[in-house]
């Protein structure tokens, strides 16, 4: 699928899911990768945490929720496609990954 592809169109998934690729997107990856379950993570408690992180992404023409969507998606090809993740990456270092995709820009300004 266009997830798991450098094919992915991040305005599509804005697009899709109502203004909210960011929270989408990375509760799938949480899902797909299978650390939910390797963490025990409660799958509502993810879904509020990826909503508020969202939510702190400023409506700034770079900066904002789709790109760090399309972030975290290029980091979720990058693990599982690239090769990283199978022979280097750990689970916890995959989900720190993640994360930092998930709020590399929160609440960014948009001026630099």
């Amino acid at each position: 699928a266009a997830t798991s592809s450098f094919q992915f169109d991040a305005w599509e998934l804005d697009a899709a899911s109502h203004g909210h690729p960011l929270s989408t997107l990375g509760y799938w990856v949480m899902h797909e990768s299978g650390l939910i379950t390797r963490f025990g993570i409660s799958g509502r408690t993810l879904a509020r945490f990826m909503r508020a992180a969202e939510a702190g992404y400023q409506d700034n023409p770079y900066h904002n929720k789709t790109h760090a969507a399309d972030v975290l998606q290029s980091v979720h090809v990058l693990l599982t496609h690239g090769g990283v993740a199978p022979g280097y990456a750990t689970p916890f270092t995959q989900l720190c990954c993640y994360l930092a995709a998930v709020m590399h820009d929160y609440d960014h300004r948009g001026v630099t």
